[in-house]
């Protein structure tokens, strides 16, 4: 299965889909996946496998937080609306309505 890209955003596609395959695969049929499927495409080789290296080298980092969401703030989700201020009660009122 040799795959001979045309054109830079098809290159990056085919190079982002032997990585997904080969992520398929077992881990140690990975390398020889890639290079039957990138066939005379030595760079292309080179950088799928280079990107198979810091999968591998960090694990599924990304994958999941490292906090859990629930102890993530000590401070509640949601907090209670307020109440809208509607003006001074008529005891705090001065002339014009401003507050004393």
């Amino acid at each position: 299965m040799t795959m001979s890209p045309t054109s830079e955003s098809s290159t990056v596609d085919l190079e982002m889909t032997v990585f997904a395959l080969a992520l398929a695969a077992p881990e140690n049929e990975r390398e020889a996946f890639v290079r039957q499927a990138c066939g005379d495409d030595a760079d292309l080789c080179r950088r799928v496998l280079e990107r198979l290296k810091w999968e591998q080298k960090m694990a599924g980092f990304l994958g999941s937080p490292l906090i859990s969401r629930a102890r993530r703030s000590p401070f509640p989700a949601r907090t209670p609306p307020r109440r809208p201020f509607r003006g001074y009660p008529p005891h705090r009122r001065g002339r014009h309505g401003c507050r004393l």
